[in-house]
């Protein structure tokens, strides 16, 4: 897999969790439009992907409660990263 399409998994309110795998280099616009149930997000870049805007992705997503999992070592890049640092844990 090396996208995710816009709208992907819009309106999934129960999707609890997802895991992206580093093959993957672009996320829609909306692809997580309304997953009000997402609680956790692991991603395996090294790198953080460069996205626009979290509104445009992670819409009606808690990104202060929800988890995102970086690999070991990226947390400085995630944290000031666009977007990814809008995930408070």
């Amino acid at each position: 897999m090396t996208s995710i399409g816009d709208q992907a998994f819009y309106g999934c309110t129960n999707l609890p969790g997802i895991v992206i795998p580093n093959s993957v280099t672009s996320i829609g616009i909306q692809a997580f439009y309304g997953c009000s149930s997402l609680t956790n997000i692991k991603v395996k870049w090294s790198m953080p992907l460069s996205l626009k805007t979290s509104s445009e992705v992670f819409y009606n997503v808690d990104t202060k409660n929800c988890i995102l999992y970086v690999p070991k070592g990226t947390y400085n890049r995630y944290a000031s990263a666009d977007v990814w640092k809008d995930f408070l844990n």
